[in-house]
């Protein structure tokens, strides 16, 4: 089994296809507080805990061996709508959580057949990393920032901005509070934008053939500019 391949289809956000392709019909796991047994719940859970979450899987440390794998993995979970009922803790748009699981991996072939896995409590032990660049889960932090951006007020959006952030226009930049930002950000529908590119230090939007840049400082955005 390639596991660097599994990752690939776990960060995905395609639970179907990813339950479809990587485990057995007859599928097990357990975490000392429930079993889940064959594909059919197997995929149920995959629904419930991904109903409106970004779930990334970063990999810590781990081994193989010829029958199965074990990893570390520090799992982040963005919320792109309110869930109240999330297993590890209430969520509102735009929020993030990070959670260490410790996983066995039993395998068949190149799919696998049992999962046995532990965890920490939320953000015990874990790493993190900026919250916004090129990195898979801080391009799932931007789809949350952008949640939390159209919800109500968009005040959980803050969270995504630098203490001091730039707005450009025609005549040049100026400096903004963060409730004068969001709305701006919100007018110029970065809320329903097209991430077209990302980097460490700018996200690129598309917003209906509108450019815009996103600059970014330490992961926090900075900078608005249509380009």
């Amino acid at each position: 089994m390639d596991f660097t391949t599994y990752i690939d289809a776990f960060n995905s956000g395609d639970y179907v296809n990813l339950v479809d392709q990587w485990f057995t019909e007859d599928v097990v796991w357990e975490d000392g507080g429930q079993t889940v047994t064959g594909r059919d719940e197997w995929l149920n859970l995959f629904h419930f805990v991904r109903n409106g979450i970004r779930e990334i899987f970063r990999p810590i440390t781990g081994f193989d061996g010829p029958s199965g794998h074990f990893r570390e993995i520090d799992m982040d979970f963005h919320a792109l709508k309110s869930r109240p009922d999330f297993p590890f803790g209430p969520l509102a748009p735009g929020d993030m959580m990070t959670v260490k699981f410790f996983i066995i991996y039993e395998c068949e072939g190149n799919r696998i057949r049992r999962l046995k896995a532990a965890t920490w409590p939320v953000n015990y032990g874990t790493s993190k990393l900026p919250r916004l660049g090129a990195h898979v889960t801080q391009r799932a932090a931007f789809q949350a920032f952008q949640a939390a951006l159209a919800h109500e007020h968009g005040a959980n959006a803050r969270q995504y901005l630098a203490a001091q952030l730039q707005i450009g226009s025609t005549g040049g930049t100026r400096s903004s509070s963060h409730e004068d930002a969001i709305g701006s950000l919100r007018e110029a529908g970065v809320a329903t934008a097209t991430l077209k590119d990302a980097r460490d230090d700018e996200l690129l939007l598309d917003a209906g053939g509108r450019l815009m840049r996103l600059g970014l400082q330490n992961g926090l955005i900075s900078q608005f500019e249509l380009v």
